[in-house]
């Protein structure tokens, strides 16, 4: 490492390091999978020692856990965004935010990322348990949502029509995401599963 990188690398605040760690965590799972995710790797992509990733995540685990926390903040943060943006009515707010979860789909982040944590998921009964967190958090966020448009239904009704809203768009990963097969017979599918899902909230 050279003097100036050193100098560079020092400048860093606690904060401004932890999150460094997580997005190169995130970019070697994405980009090469997990059996190149270790604490070492991470070390040697940004130029930093073991032990410095070792402070902040004591284990490949932790530091998965983190990563999978990060991304539920993110769709948690965008949620917040939408209903501050748009002034329409709620409805308006929740058809805008289920269309950005089935618009996510188009990203090649977002495949790679799911596609990795759901055969971790398998593999793994400590990662099993975070994907289960993770999903049991999509869940609640989705079940305040139909809460909002439902208000008449009770909490298992919600959470149950909520789950059913998450397998779709869980679903279109798989129909449309990144480098999935697709024609012209799939046009504009998404707006109708838009349409599909605010039709069964209202219909449950």
């Amino acid at each position: 490492m050279t003097e100036g990188r050193k100098l560079r690398a020092g400048k860093r605040t606690s904060g401004e390091r932890s999150r460094e760690i997580l997005e190169a965590a995130k970019k070697i799972l994405v980009e090469e999978g997990y059996a190149e995710l270790t604490l070492r790797r991470i070390a040697r992509s940004l130029g930093i020692s073991l032990s410095t990733v070792q402070y902040y995540y004591g284990s490949r685990e932790a530091l998965i856990e983190a990563v999978i926390a990060k991304r539920i903040a993110l769709y948690k943060a965008k949620r917040t965004h939408i209903k501050k943006e748009v002034k329409s009515k709620e409805a308006g707010q929740i058809r805008d935010f289920f269309r950005f979860l089935l618009a996510d789909s188009l990203s090649e982040e977002t495949c790679c990322f799911f596609t990795q944590v759901w055969a971790l998921g398998f593999q793994n009964t400590a990662y099993k348990k975070q994907l289960c967190h993770m999903y049991a958090e999509h869940r609640e966020e989705l079940t305040i949502l139909v809460a909002e448009l439902r208000p008449d239904l009770n909490a298992q009704a919600c959470l149950q029509c909520a789950t059913v809203v998450s397998s779709m768009i869980e679903g279109s990963l798989l129909h449309l995401g990144v480098g999935m097969t697709a024609d012209d017979s799939l046009a504009g599918v998404r707006e109708k599963m838009l349409d599909s899902i605010m039709l069964l909230i209202k219909n449950w």
